[in-house]
């Protein structure tokens, strides 16, 4: 029949220790930034800054008697994004809980103060915000903008960090116009930059200025009519992005009015659409 009997030990379960926050350049940690779990994922009620001396059993509960005194020297391995592992516990301890139940601290062991599955931390990148300024340029056919990026919240404490980064301008022709950052890249100051994060999208206005061209020009011979008009042809030499054109017309008188060999001298010109915008350009008489 049944009823045999023995002893045998059962073993203190490990509770998982985690710790999550964001950068601050420091290795403390709160309450709020630390949790531990016992078996099937239960909740277990912790102290940072106490120590328990002598628990008590009352109305189903353990209650612990905690001595005063105790500095939370509770803290990460490392500060940084790059090197947080675990939880140096420190004077973490397993405090009230219901006796015989998943969070009885007398059921629970913690971890060791090292990386471990029982044990383990991360720390997130802190937000930053920047502003980016564009610098005005002249029309080249293409929406780059040259631009400089400046941080303008979220370093820690006097922290330096060098961003670079892209940014385009919503047209390539000529007015004022906004550009808008499509990359940003952070590379290390005083601060290490795996420690931040930074999102592109700033914006600013600047001007694209039409493009000055250089133009010859020559004219037709004509009989004698007692005026000085001359009918020139403008042949723009330079100046023109890829292969753009352009109809350039325009006015030119000559020196006299006499027979002879004269000197045309342009006194207006006009540009007009070809494949290029004419309004992305200047050209002087």
């Amino acid at each position: 029949s049944a009823g045999q009997t023995d002893a045998a030990t059962i073993n203190k379960a490990t509770a998982i220790v985690s710790a999550t926050k964001t950068y601050d350049g420091t290795t403390a940690l709160t309450s709020s930034q630390v949790t531990v779990t016992g078996v099937a994922g239960v909740s277990l009620d912790f102290a940072l800054s106490r120590t328990p001396s002598l628990g008590y059993y009352s109305d189903g509960k353990w209650y612990w008697s905690i001595s005063s005194g105790f500095a939370n020297t509770t803290v990460l391995n490392n500060a940084n994004v790059v090197g947080a592992t675990y939880v140096s516990l420190g004077n973490l301890t397993l405090i009230g809980g219901s006796s015989g139940t998943t969070t009885d601290p007398n059921n629970y062991v913690l971890p060791a103060s090292n990386a471990s599955a029982y044990n383990a931390a991360q720390v997130i990148p802190k937000v930053l915000t920047a502003t980016v300024a564009a610098a005005d340029k002249t029309y080249d056919g293409t929406t780059t903008a040259a631009v400089t990026f400046t941080v303008a919240g979220g370093l820690v404490d006097s922290q330096t960090l060098v961003v670079t980064g892209t940014a385009a301008f919503d047209s390539a022709n000529a007015g004022s116009r906004t550009a808008t950052a499509q990359t940003v890249s952070l590379s290390n100051g005083s601060g290490l930059a795996s420690n931040y994060t930074l999102s592109a999208g700033q914006t600013d206005t600047a001007t694209i200025s039409p493009k000055a061209l250089t133009a010859s020009m020559t004219v037709a011979g004509k009989t004698y009519d007692s005026t000085t008009t001359a009918t020139p042809t403008f042949t723009i030499s330079s100046g023109l992005v890829n292969s753009q054109t352009l109809v350039v017309t325009g006015t030119a008188t000559f020196g006299s009015s006499n027979a002879g060999v004269q000197t045309a001298t342009a006194q207006t010109v006009s540009l007009s659409n070809g494949s290029g915008l004419a309004s992305n350009y200047t050209l002087s008489a």
